[in-house]
C-alpha cells in the first residue's frame, strides 16, 4: 500500500515570515535612503533586534515543524502495521489471484467505447487544469484486459463523481475478482477514511500491478512498473515489456499493435506530399486516416511518426530534426526517426509508418481506424 504526502505549508510560511520580519525590522528602524546619517550604535541595536526576532520565528517554525514529522512517522508507522497484518496478507494474496485471472477474460468493444468516452469526457478536462499543453487521449487509455475490465466496473460504470468512486461501497462485477471486493473494500475504505488517506494502494511488489484501490480513479488495475497506456506503442511483437505481456494485450485495438509494420498492402499508402516539399531536416504534419502523421527528411531519407510526443501531446513535426532523431520542441525529449523509440527509454515509443517515394510522390501508409 502506498500514500502520498504533500510539503508542509506550515514550514514555507514560518520561512516568509522570518524574511519578511527581518526586512520590515530594517525599514521601520532605520528607512534606507537614511542609512549613511545612523551613527554605529543606532546599527547594532538595528541588528540584534534584527537577530532576535529572527531566532524567535526559527524557533516558532520548529515548533511548528516537529509535530508535523511526528505525524508523518505516525502515518509511516500505521501503513507499515497494517501492511504486516494477517488481513491485509491475505487480501493482498485474493486480490492478486483474482486479477491474474481477469487476464482470461473478454472485454467487448461496447466497453472500451464507454472507457474511451469516460477519459475523454470526465479524465482529460481534469488532467488539463494540471498540466502544460495537450493531453493526448490514446496515451492514458488503458490497454491490459484487467485494467480495462476493473476501470469499466468500477470507474465507468459507477455513478458517483470521479475521486468519489470507492465511495460506491456495493459495487460489484460478475468475475471471481467481485466477491474478493465485496469482502475487503469496506474495511479497506473505512480504514482510510479513519485515517485520512485519499487512497489506498494493494500493489504486486513482484510485477508492480495495483491489484486495488480504494479510490477507484485512473491507477486502478495498471502498473508501477510497466505503464502499458505508454508502453503499448512499442509493440509487443518486438519483445518489450515483460514476460506474457503480448498475451495480456488480447482483445486491444489492433492499431495500436500493428503501427510500424511493414505487412501493408498498396491501397494503404496514400500521398501526404511532393518531393521538394519537405525541407532537409525538418518535418511537415499531415492528417491520413484521421490521423495526424509528421514526415520527415533527414539525410536524404523519409521517416513518418505520429505527430504527437507521448509527454503532453506536443506536434513533433515542430521539433529539431539531426542523425535520424527529432527532439521535442517543448520540453526536450528525443525520439529516433527509425523506430519511434524515446532515446531515454527502450520501453516508451511513438508509433511510426511506412513511407516511400513513388515518382514524385511521397506516400504514407497509415492503417484505418
Amino acid at each position: 500500500m502506498t500514500n502520498g504526502f504533500r510539503s508542509s505549508p506550515q514550514v514555507d510560511e514560518a520561512e516568509n515570515e522570518a524574511d519578511q520580519a527581518e526586512v520590515g525590522v530594517f525599514e521601520l528602524v532605520i528607512p534606507r535612503r537614511e542609512a549613511a546619517l545612523v551613527p554605529g550604535p543606532l546599527r547594532g541595536g538595528r541588528q540584534a533586534l534584527a537577530d532576535s526576532i529572527r531566532r524567535q520565528l526559527v524557533s516558532n517554525r520548529a515548533v511548528k515543524t516537529n509535530p508535523l514529522k511526528d505525524e508523518f512517522g505516525m502515518i509511516r508507522d500505521e501503513v507499515i502495521t497494517l501492511s504486516a497484518s494477517e488481513g491485509v496478507t491475505n487480501a493482498m494474496k485474493a486480490f492478486k489471484a483474482a486479477y491474474t485471472g481477469l487476464n482470461d477474460v473478454t472485454v467487448p468493444r461496447e466497453w472500451d467505447d464507454k472507457i474511451r468516452a469516460f477519459y475523454a469526457d470526465e479524465f482529460l478536462p481534469n488532467l488539463k487544469k494540471n498540466v502544460d499543453g495537450d493531453p493526448v487521449l490514446d496515451v492514458y487509455l488503458p490497454r491490459l484486459i484487467p485494467t480495462r475490465y476493473l476501470q469499466y466496473h468500477y470507474m465507468v460504470q459507477s455513478p458517483m463523481p470521479y475521486k468519489q468512486k470507492g465511495q460506491d461501497l456495493d459495487r460489484t462485477d460478475p468475475s471471481p475478482y467481485g466477491e474478493v471486493h465485496k469482502r475487503y473494500h469496506r474495511g479497506f475504505h473505512d480504514f482510510a477514511s479513519r485515517f485520512g488517506f485519499e487512497d489506498v494502494y494493494l500493489i504486486d511488489h513482484e510485477t508492480g500491478d495495483i491489484v486495488y484501490s480504494t479510490q477507484k480513479t485512473a491507477d486502478l488495475g495498471t502498473s508501477l512498473l510497466h505503464d502499458l497506456r505508454l508502453l503499448v506503442w512499442a509493440g509487443y511483437d518486438k519483445g518489450i515489456g515483460r514476460k506474457g505481456s503480448s498475451d495480456r494485450l488480447q482483445e486491444c485495438d489492433p492499431l495500436l499493435l500493428t503501427r510500424g509494420s511493414s505487412s501493408v498492402s498498396e491501397e494503404t499508402y496514400q500521398k501526404v506530399a511532393t518531393v521538394g516539399e519537405i525541407p532537409e531536416g525538418e518535418g511537415r504534419a499531415f492528417e491520413v486516416n484521421d490521423r495526424m502523421v509528421a514526415v520527415f527528411l533527414d539525410e536524404g531519407e523519409y521517416f513518418a511518426l505520429e505527430d504527437s510526443c507521448p509527454h503532453q501531446g506536443a506536434p513533433l513535426s515542430d521539433g529539431m530534426v539531426c542523425g535520424k532523431t527529432v527532439t521535442c520542441s517543448w520540453h526536450g525529449w528525443k525520439f529516433d526517426l527509425g523506430d519511434g523509440q524515446w532515446l531515454d527509454s527502450p520501453h516508451t515509443r511513438v508509433a511510426t509508418y511506412p513511407v516511400r517515394v513513388v515518382g514524385d510522390e511521397i506516400q504514407v501508409a497509415v492503417p484505418k481506424d
